[in-house]
Formats: C-alpha cells, structure tokens, sequence
C-alpha cells in the first residue's frame, strides 16, 4: 500500500508541481481505481484519486481532490515507494 502525504492546498488552477510538472497543464489519467487515503491539511482523513501526467517525456503521479467547491488538495506518494 501506497503510503501518501499531503502538500498542497490550491485554488482550482493555482500551479501545483509534482516532479517537475504542472499538473494543471497536462491532461489527468486515472491510475487506479483504489482511492488513496490521506490525512489532508486539516487533520482529517480524507480519500482522493490516484493520477499520473505526462508531457511526453517524462510523468508524475499525484493523488488529488476537491476539499470544498474550487479548492484541491493534492498528496504525493512518499519516497521509495511506487504503484
């Protein structure tokens, strides 16, 4: 199991960069159907979906979702572990 941390907290929109790219200007691709269960900026526990993005040469996965209305929270995998 992917272990996960919490490392943004943006407006929709807002640059969030995870390994280099800007998730906002790459097209999302669902990784896995098995959400991803964080403990978001607020203490609470939370469960995002897991995507990766990729502008051709190299990727970046990330777990994300909407906190309220326009307001994304975003989690990366901790170091040494993968999918």
């Amino acid at each position: 199991m992917i272990k996960w941390e919490h490392f943004a907290t943006v407006g929709e929109g807002e640059p969030v960069v995870v390994d280099g790219l800007d998730v906002w200007k790459h097209t999302w691709t669902r990784v896995t159907t098995d959400p991803a269960v964080v403990i978001d900026s607020y203490g609470k526990t939370a469960r995002m979906r897991v995507y990766s993005v990729s502008d051709g040469s190299r990727s970046a996965m990330f777990a994300a979702g909407e906190f309220s209305n326009g307001v994304w929270g975003f989690c990366r995998a901790r170091s040494n572990e993968e999918l």
